[in-house]
Parts: C-alpha cells; sequence; structure tokens
C-alpha cells in the first residue's frame, strides 16, 4: 500500500473515516463506562452483574480497537477497511429493515427510514463516488 502522501483521500473519504473514529471513539467511552462501574453502588442499584459489566468493558474496548484501524486504514485507502464498512452498513440496513417489519409504528418507521438514508448515504460515498472510487484504485496499484 502506498505513502498517504502519495495519494491525498478526496474529502468523502476523510468525511466517511472521522465518522468511523468518532464511532470508535463512542465504543472507547462505552467501554470505560463499563468499566468504571463496576463495584460502584449505582451498576448494583440498576441490577447490573459486576461480571457482565467487565465483558462489555472488554468486549467494546476490543470493538473500538478494531474499528480505529478501520477508520485509519480507510483513510489510507484500503480496499478490505473500505469492504468492512460496506459490510456493516449492509448489516446496519437489514437490522433497520427486520426492526421495521416488526414494529409498524411511526417512529420506528421513521426512525428506521433516516437510518437507511445514513447507511446509503455511507455506501454511496464509498462505493459510487467517482472520486472515492479513483482514490481506492490508485493507492492499491501503487
Amino acid at each position: 500500500m502506498s505513502d498517504l502522501s502519495d495519494h491525498k483521500a478526496p474529502g468523502i473519504v476523510t468525511f466517511i473515516s472521522i465518522l468511523v473514529f468518532i464511532n470508535a471513539a463512542l465504543y472507547a467511552t462505552v467501554a470505560l463506562v463499563a468499566f468504571f462501574l463496576q463495584g460502584a453502588d449505582t451498576a448494583a442499584e440498576l441490577g447490573l452483574d459486576e461480571n457482565y459489566l467487565l465483558t462489555t468493558g472488554i468486549v467494546y474496548a476490543v470493538v473500538a480497537i478494531f474499528t480505529m484501524f478501520v477508520g485509519i486504514y480507510l483513510h489510507r485507502g484500503s480496499r478490505n477497511a473500505r469492504l468492512v464498512v460496506a459490510i456493516v452498513q449492509g448489516l446496519g440496513i437489514a437490522a433497520v429493515l427486520f426492526v421495521m417489519v416488526l414494529h409498524h409504528s411511526s417512529g420506528f418507521i421513521a426512525q428506521g427510514v433516516v437510518q437507511i438514508a445514513v447507511h446509503s448515504f455511507i455506501l454511496w460515498s464509498l462505493y459510487g463516488n467517482d472520486k472515492a472510487d479513483a482514490f481506492f484504485e490508485a493507492v492499491e496499484t501503487a
């Protein structure tokens, strides 16, 4: 893979990479909260088991680290990172459709439409945009 200075990521790829980094930061925040809640009176009052909190913290920490690396490699032009993001977005669309089919209330439908629009925008940004396509092709062939 080529150095980032040789092929500058287009703005749309940078934007999606930033969204991935924000997502990683949110996962890390959940992990930290889960770790800090262990042994706290608040956790006991909420009925949260310490083993559950430890497991949640570890899982979210691993997911945060993985997500951070996906963002780094996406910004560098990795087709594999691009594919991982596409798979996650596809799974997100499938999950939203599943919830929309199960729950016919207007709140779920409205939220589902917005989520599908966001997932679709991310997919378009990485696969339907000519600048993004040119960037990923140039980096892979360099």
